[in-house]
C-alpha cells in the first residue's frame, strides 16, 4: 500500500476515542463503530463483524480518588463485539451473536491499530479477535485485507461541524478482498480473496432513521461498488457508483447543498428494499436493492442519549443499477447495467420495532 493511500485510509478509519478524553466525551456522548462485511460467494454465505463503543452522555466528572478506568466504567458505556451470519441457501440458519465488555477495555488508534476491544483488534489491513458468550457460544476471526482503494467519505467531518448531521459515515475500504478464517463454535471456514467492505461510523447521537446499501462487487465489474445512503424523513440521499475503473459520479446533497440534488434524487423505502432514480447533467441513473424478509436480521441499537433504534440488516440483498448517458441534444447514446445477486449489504433503521422481523435486544447476546 503506497503512503498516500495508507494516509487516506487511516484518516477515514482513525478512532476519535481516547481514555484520557473520557471526561470531555461524556459532555455529548459518543458511539463509534467499525463493521466489516464478508461475502463468501462460492458457499453463498456472508458475515457481518462489528466493533462498537458507546459512551453515554452523562456530563459526569471523576470522583476524588477514582482511577481513570473506574471512572470510565462508572459511565455505563459498552465495548461490544458482534457477529452476524447469513446463509443464502438456508436463511433459517441466519443468526446474530454479540457480547459486551467494560468501556475501559476499549482503546482508540495507536500506531497500526485502529481500535481494540478487549483482545480484538481492527488494523489498517485486517481484523482479528473473538469472544465467548455467557451461554458458551465461541466466535473468532482472523481476516486480512487486500485490493485497497481510495476511501469513500459519505459524510465528512465538515458535515458535523456545520450541523448538517450528527452521524459521520466513511467507507474506509469500499471494495476489498478478504482472506483468513472465521470460526463459529468449533467450525472453521477458510476464506481466500472473497469480496467485502469495511465502514467506520461515529457520532454523538441518533436522531433520524436512515437506509443504506452497499454493493461491493458486481457480476460484470468485480472491483466496482455502489454506495447508497438516504434519510427519507428529510428527503436526503447520497449515491456513488464505481465501475471498477473510475467513479462515475458523486451525489452528496447533504454536504454540497449548492447542487440542490434533494429535488432530483427520488427514492422509495421499505423494510425489504429501496428504489431510486436521479438525473444529473448528461446522465440518468435508476437503481433497485431488494431482499426477502426471511433474509433479514434485526438488532436494537442504543445511542449516547439513551434512545433506541432498530436496524434490519442483510448481507444477501440483490442490486440492479442502470445508467443512461445522453448526447448534447439529450438523446440516449450509451447504457450500462450493473448487477449483484445475494451479495449486497442492505439495512434500514427505524425508531420503533418492525413486527415482521425479530430483533436482538441491546441487552441480549443471541438472536
Amino acid at each position: 500500500m503506497d503512503k498516500k493511500l495508507r494516509k487516506a485510509i487511516l484518516k477515514a478509519n482513525k478512532s476519535v476515542w481516547a481514555k484520557e478524553n473520557a471526561k470531555k466525551v461524556t459532555k455529548k456522548g459518543l458511539y463509534e463503530v467499525w463493521y466489516t462485511m464478508v461475502d463468501d460467494l462460492e458457499r453463498e454465505e456472508a458475515y457481518w463483524i462489528r466493533y462498537t463503543l458507546m459512551c453515554p452522555k452523562t456530563g459526569r466528572k471523576p470522583e476524588e480518588g477514582q482511577s481513570l478506568e473506574e471512572f470510565i466504567d462508572s459511565l455505563g458505556g459498552d465495548g461490544m463485539l458482534w457477529m452476524g451470519y447469513f446463509n443464502n441457501k438456508d436463511p433459517s440458519q441466519n443468526e446474530m451473536v454479540k457480547t459486551s465488555f467494560h468501556l475501559s477495555s476499549v482503546k482508540g488508534t495507536e500506531g497500526n491499530n485502529i481500535a481494540q476491544i478487549d483482545d480484538s483488534t481492527v488494523s489498517l489491513e485486517g481484523i482479528k479477535g473473538g469472544f465467548e458468550t455467557s451461554t458458551g457460544r465461541k466466535i473468532s476471526w482472523d481476516l486480512h485485507f487486500s485490493q485497497f482503494q481510495d476511501p469513500y467519505i459519505t459524510t465528512p467531518n465538515i458535515a458535523k461541524t456545520l450541523g448538517i448531521t450528527n452521524t459521520l459515515a466513511k467507507a474506509a475500504h469500499p471494495n476489498i478482498r478478504i482472506s483468513g478464517e472465521i470460526t463459529r463454535d468449533g467450525q472453521t471456514t477458510h476464506l481466500k480473496e472473497v469480496p467485502g467492505i469495511q465502514y467506520h461510523t461515529l457520532g454523538d447521537g441518533y436522531k433520524v432513521p436512515w437506509e443504506w446499501a452497499s454493493a461491493h462487487t458486481f457480476e460484470n465489474a468485480p472491483r466496482g461498488y455502489l454506495d447508497f445512503g438516504a434519510k427519507k424523513q428529510i428527503g436526503k440521499a447520497t449515491v456513488e457508483l464505481y465501475d471498477g475503473q473510475k467513479r462515475l459520479a458523486i451525489w452528496n446533497d447533504k454536504i454540497l447543498k449548492k447542487l440542490k440534488l434533494a429535488k432530483q434524487v427520488e427514492f422509495t423505502k421499505s423494510l425489504t428494499g429501496i428504489e431510486f432514480a436521479l438525473e444529473y447533467k448528461n446522465l440518468s441513473m435508476e437503481g433497485r436493492i431488494s431482499v426477502p424478509s426471511e433474509k433479514l436480521l434485526g438488532v436494537e441499537y442504543v445511542g449516547p442519549l439513551g434512545n433506541s433504534f432498530y436496524c434490519y440488516n442483510s448481507e444477501l440483498a440483490d442490486c440492479t443499477v442502470e445508467i443512461t448517458y445522453r448526447d448534447e441534444e439529450g438523446q440516449p447514446k450509451d447504457k450500462k447495467k450493473f448487477i449483484a445477486q445475494s451479495s449486497v449489504s442492505f439495512e434500514t433503521i427505524y425508531d420503533t420495532p418492525q413486527e415482521s422481523v425479530p430483533y436482538l435486544p441491546w441487552d441480549k447476546e443471541e438472536l
